[in-house]
């Protein structure tokens, strides 16, 4: 710690942010529309599902979903794979003619 003068404004500004920090998070979320965004943006609230929904109809559909997701990254890396080949083959050919 620091003595003198100095160290008595350097805890004081130390202070000073550590009731202002709080104090100012207060202020603005407070606001509504703050509030709104932040939940949305974080996803504090995350609510269940209808309790009346079949969770096994869910989990098919989320499985399905996930297959789908699974079949299309793999077309996608087997046409970036075939791009690759025929970059090698064009960029072969272009030394060749050099």
């Amino acid at each position: 710690m620091v003595l003198g003068k100095q160290g008595l404004r350097f805890e004081g500004y130390k202070f000073a942010l550590y009731i202002m920090v709080p104090v100012a998070a207060s202020i603005s979320f407070n606001d509504p529309e703050v509030r709104k965004k932040a939940v949305d943006y974080f996803q504090f609230l995350k609510y269940p599902a209808n309790p009346n929904t079949n969770l096994v109809k869910e989990y098919e559909e989320l499985r399905e979903n996930e297959m789908k997701k699974r079949e299309q990254l793999k077309a996608y890396r087997e046409e970036v794979k075939k791009l690759r080949e025929l970059n090698d083959k064009r960029q072969e050919l272009f030394k060749e003619t050099e």
